[in-house]
């Protein structure tokens, strides 16, 4: 029987695909992941993931989609598996990528239904599916895609600040109000006319684009957060 995990070595090979990867910041991966940033910079700091997943540049690291998808994967068997077995699975199935019909897709997370590439890894007795980590972090690429659809910056608006389309309401007011006990019922109470859509898609573009400084609040909020016209 063929052994598909690979031996892992001290650190992944660092060649790049051919083609071209798209990053997204650390707070986005996290997202995307569903653990936190810390935890993401692990993957990088103990090289956990290949190097060619990673862009660095003055403004900080990058990440392609799929790491928030091995992340995934990482932490939640932390207590099923040893972590030399959960690095080999990740080194295997970023191999098994490299070449692939879909590889573009699958650094992007995009539309994994479609691809034709084998979730299983094997060695031995053990078999180690990552369909279910991968498609939990591609619903997390929808939503953050649909949250940027219903969110604009526009110098003309709030002075660029971000907010939801057709309206002068900040993103961040909505999510910092959101944490708070009885929030969401605050929110919308002050903004009947929302929807749950525009709502959730508030807190998440307030989640991976994350402004630093202190965070807005409803009662922060004047009478000209209205809907326009």
């Amino acid at each position: 029987m063929p052994i598909d995990i690979l031996p892992i070595t001290r650190k992944f090979q660092t060649e790049r695909p051919v083609n071209p990867i798209k990053f997204v910041p650390g707070a986005e991966a996290a997202f995307l992941a569903g653990v936190g940033t810390r935890e993401i910079n692990r993957l990088v700091d103990e090289d956990i993931v290949p190097q060619f997943l990673i862009s660095r540049s003055t403004s900080g690291r990058r990440y392609a989609p799929l790491v928030a998808a091995l992340a995934n994967f990482y932490f939640s068997t932390e207590g099923v598996f040893q972590p030399k077995f959960r690095r080999e699975v990740i080194q295997a199935f970023t191999e098994r990528v490299k070449g692939d019909q879909d590889e573009d897709r699958v650094y992007a997370l995009e539309r994994p239904e479609e691809w034709k590439l084998d979730y299983h890894l094997r060695q031995d007795w053990m078999d180690v599916d990552v369909r279910p980590f991968i498609l939990s972090a591609a619903a997390r690429v929808h939503e953050v895609r649909e949250a940027e659809e219903l969110v604009e910056c526009n110098p003309d608006i709030m002075s660029g600040m971000p907010v939801l389309k057709g309206t002068r309401i900040p993103v961040e007011i909505i999510a910092s109000t959101t944490k708070l006990e009885n929030g969401l019922a605050q929110v919308k109470d002050a903004y009947p006319y929302l929807t749950d859509r525009q709502i959730d898609a508030a807190k998440v573009y307030a989640t991976v684009h994350q402004r630093r400084g202190r965070q807005p609040r409803l009662k922060d909020a004047n009478s000209d957060l209205q809907t326009e016209a």
